[in-house]
């Protein structure tokens, strides 16, 4: 059976983006459900508050998630207004000093109790996401922050892709919301346990790709490297936090091998300051394998995508560890070729603006010694 969005439609800057999810917001009829790594008390934070306390203030269910860790300026900057005026918010793993020291002493009485306790703090939920009404649904790499935003910054604001998406799939994105809401905690710090739902069936060739579950991250993890193997022609890949792992390594070099035209864009800086290390230690594997890296230039490049052949995703997935198996991303598959098209022609402009890597620059020929490759080895393995 043929699956599809009823509309698709790409945003490649945080003006667009926002101005969109807004717009939709004040037109909220029952529900705003919303779900966010970082979200910051600046500008853009505050002109997103105004708008859910407009919408809850109209009778809409207004309801928030933010991660412990990467909302933790906003939770520690809590305005009571929100809850005064009807938004509801919950904080996924909160990293709280007293629970947290009272976890581990009870850890320590419990056979591999601080080992769990520590894997759940790593867990955080890095996925962005909007739906207003049930029906319309905002995902992508856009957090609540104004280093997104053109109007601040100009072009230097990040690099970003966003989606707003109709259709009956919808639905597997609020029930992954109810999945986070059920185990979220207040901002101060209370939890109330609503039980277990029932979690979306997830296909391999879902449009909405979860990983609630170790089932799901299995799924989806294989069917990227079927794919990948499967490539005839073109494996165009953005994204901002490169390290692979060996299997996804070497999948794109055997692609590149068979002849697939091979390219990775990556941000020639990152706003985590080793990043960029980790990612070129990655490179000689790639450049010895015939695979293209290319770093762009213009601004922070935070965009996450994935095209094989004529299959295109977008979303909040890393090509790291943490995405493959500790974070909560969302990824969304691509349906009309009209989306395929512009993200492809979208890839196409943004390596006009990059600058290819090879083993003949300074760089390069670091990379390219046995000394160089060793260190930058040690570095990874250690980060």
């Amino acid at each position: 059976m043929h699956i599809a969005w009823t509309e698709e439609r790409l945003f490649f800057d945080g003006d667009g983006y926002f101005n969109a999810l807004l717009a939709a917001i004040d037109g909220a009829r029952e529900s705003v459900v919303l779900e966010t790594y970082i979200y910051y008390p600046d500008e853009m934070g505050r002109w997103l508050e105004q708008h859910l306390i407009a919408a809850a203030r109209r009778g809409v269910r207004v309801r928030v998630v933010v991660d412990g860790i990467g909302a933790n300026s906003w939770i520690q900057n809590w305005d009571p207004k929100l809850e005064r005026s009807g938004v509801q918010v919950k904080v996924w793993s909160p990293v709280f000093v007293g629970p947290f020291l009272m976890g581990i002493a009870r850890g320590l009485l419990r056979k591999r109790g601080v080992s769990r306790l520590l894997s759940q703090t790593n867990r955080r939920t890095h996925r962005k996401y909007c739906v207003i009404d049930g029906r319309t649904a905002f995902v992508g790499s856009f957090n609540i922050a104004r280093q997104h935003l053109p109007k601040f910054h100009g072009p230097g604001a990040w690099r970003d892709t966003g989606l707003r998406l109709e259709g009956s799939q919808v639905a597997h994105i609020s029930h992954a919301f109810d999945h986070a809401w059920d185990r979220g905690y207040t901002p101060a710090g209370k939890r109330r346990w609503f039980g277990r739902r029932r979690l979306p069936r997830l296909h391999a060739d879902s449009l909405v790709r979860l990983n609630l579950t170790r089932a799901y991250r299995r799924r989806f993890w294989r069917d990227l490297l079927a794919r990948l193997r499967g490539a005839e022609r073109r494996v165009w890949i953005t994204n901002p936090y490169l390290a692979p792992t060996h299997s996804l390594l070497k999948a794109l070099t055997r692609a590149r091998q068979r002849g697939v035209d091979v390219r990775i864009l990556v941000p020639a800086r990152s706003d985590v300051f080793f990043m960029r290390w980790v990612a070129t230690s990655y490179y000689w594997a790639l450049l010895a394998g015939g695979v293209r890296v290319f770093e762009y230039q213009p601004s922070f490049l935070h965009a996450k995508s994935v095209i094989i052949d004529d299959w295109a995703m977008v979303g909040t997935s890393n090509m790291n560890t943490r995405s493959f198996l500790h974070d909560l991303e969302i990824d969304i598959v691509l349906a009309g070729e009209r989306a395929k098209t512009d993200l492809a022609e979208r890839f196409e402009t943004d390596l006009a603006a990059a600058r290819e890597i090879t083993p003949r620059d300074r760089r390069g020929r670091m990379l390219s010694s046995r000394l160089g490759r060793l260190f930058l080895y040690v570095l990874r393995s250690w980060l």
